[in-house]
């Protein structure tokens, strides 16, 4: 597509009784060597929780925070004298790349190329007007704590509702309220209420339903009678996968928002079969044996969704643009399109394009949404370092390195080459419908240089962001204003200025 660069229109605790030292003539008090060890052994345990703790504090922090199997490896390295299944559950845990090169799933190509295997799914976002009720939301039915990152809720120029799973280290589901960046003519609510209107009750699937952000819930159960208290509308399915096991996914949309997420998990028995919507194909393109045999309550990210007017669109670009591989493809009778694909070699996570026949319900199709969208960009965005609108919260983020690597990576972990990012970069400025819409921010200054936040904007309107390292950046590159203030380094300062 056309540049699209147009011009600008607390209480006292209580006190706790002390526990009883032992009774005369019963238990005796350990003896002088065991008392010794047993101090050594607790220093040590202080010591080792408080800098695993500002180690992650610090990674979450940054946004930047280790995935679990690093955090695995890592741990099951500093403690050679742990248990021996400690060990051993570490390294399996470690040992599980999702390597689909094996039986278990299709293949996933290798590539040295930019895009390397240590990328990181980090998170999901969706532009919102009520952060809170979505933080919420997303705290009350997904394994999550709230975020140390960011300025939740409360920004100079905005609010955000942002969590992060627990058991991935930080991957977070985000909402932004940015009010001082453009919209368009229609602003976020009335975005949020065509969903609203498309969804209704959630007795059917809808086409907005493919705007979601998959999860893996070991425990579906649980997430079914929080549900179900809270008279939480949803979807109930059940499929086969690829790898031949039966699994059931709830999708569950936050109403007066475009937030929609599919739980996913491989055994249930709160719903009630008369439910449960049997569906004809796979909803993820890979295997999920690994996840069956995980330890309870990890909720882990399995894929991203688009609804998108032109699956073969979308696909071929997120080919030739981020060198994706596919892993299922579908057409069926309904006319309902499925492009699922990886876009690194040891990645699990995928990224889903669904299309629908057209379905003008709430007002709009989902082409009439990508048209909006794009449109959007096209009026407010003037080059890779001026403008900035709220549609470009429509996103989810990949790290190159994978995450905390980036901050102490030497040439023996990764050819470092890898993580630059200025071939991307050459490919969205080139190509048979000329250059594609995109933003650049300085992130954060480390070792190897500034890291950069590329946010790039789809086919299909929504927006991607690439976080890794430029060595011929533009040199007007703004930092990222984490107030959510400015639309980046304009020659137009009042142009910045939005009513």
């Amino acid at each position: 597509m056309a540049r699209g660069y147009g011009s600008s229109p607390a209480a006292p605790a209580a006190a706790v009784p002390k526990r009883a030292q032992g009774r005369a003539g019963s238990v005796q008090a350990p003896s002088a060597p065991y008392q010794h060890a047993a101090r050594v052994l607790e220093a040590w345990i202080v010591i080792a929780v408080g800098a695993l703790c500002v180690m992650a504090t610090t990674g979450v922090v940054l946004g930047y925070a280790p995935s679990s199997l690093q955090f695995a490896r890592s741990f099951g390295a500093a403690l050679p004298d742990a248990p021996r299944r400690a060990r051993d559950y570490a390294a399996s845990i470690v040992g599980r790349n999702h390597d689909q090169t094996r039986a278990s799933g299709p293949n996933r190509t290798s590539s040295s190329d930019w895009l390397q295997t240590k990328n990181n799914l980090t998170k999901i976002a969706w532009a919102a007007s009520d952060t809170d009720a979505a933080k919420k939301f997303f705290l009350r039915y997904s394994s999550s704590m709230a975020a140390l990152d960011g300025c939740d809720p409360s920004c100079e120029c905005g609010t955000q509702g942002r969590v992060m799973l627990n058991g991935t280290s930080g991957f977070g589901l985000h909402t932004v309220d940015a009010f001082t960046h453009p919209s368009g003519d229609l602003n976020v609510s009335a975005i949020e209420k065509v969903f609203t209107q498309k969804v209704g009750d959630s007795s059917a699937y809808v086409d907005v339903f493919d705007h979601h952000a998959g999860l893996w819930a070991p425990d579906l159960d649980d997430v079914v009678t929080k549900m179900k208290l809270h008279n939480q509308p949803y979807y109930a399915m059940a499929w086969t996968g690829m790898d031949g096991g039966t699994y059931y996914s709830v999708l569950a949309h936050h109403a007066g928002s475009q937030v929609v997420v599919e739980f996913v998990g491989s055994s249930q028995s709160s719903l009630d079969p008369a439910e449960i919507h049997e569906m004809d194909t796979p909803r993820y393109g890979g295997s999920l044996a690994d996840y069956v045999v995980m330890p309870c309550c990890m909720m882990t990210p399995l894929w991203v969704s688009r609804a998108t007017s032109d699956a073969d669109r979308d696909w071929n670009w997120y080919s030739s643009k981020l060198n994706a591989n596919l892993t299922f493809s579908a057409d069926t009778p309904d006319g309902v399109k499925y492009r699922y694909g990886t876009m690194a070699s040891s990645s699990a996570w995928e990224v889903h394009f669904v299309e629908r026949p057209a379905d003008a319900a709430g007002g709009m199709t989902v082409a009439d949404l990508e048209a909006y969208f794009k449109e959007t960009h096209a009026a407010y965005v003037h080059s890779p370092a001026c403008g900035f609108d709220v549609w470009f919260d429509n996103h989810y983020g990949v790290d190159m390195c994978g995450g905390g690597n980036c901050m102490g990576m030497d040439d023996d972990d990764l050819d470092p080459e890898s993580l630059y990012v200025d071939d991307l970069v050459e490919r969205l400025e080139s190509g048979p419908d000329g250059a594609d819409t995109y933003r650049i921010w300085k992130q954060i200054w480390l070792d190897w240089g500034w890291l950069y936040n590329i946010y790039i904007v789809e086919p299909n309107g929504q927006s991607l962001q690439i976080n890794g390292f430029l060595k011929h950046a533009p040199a007007d590159t703004p930092q990222w204003n984490q107030s959510l203030c400015g639309q980046g380094t304009c020659q137009d300062w009042g142009w910045q200025r939005v009513d």
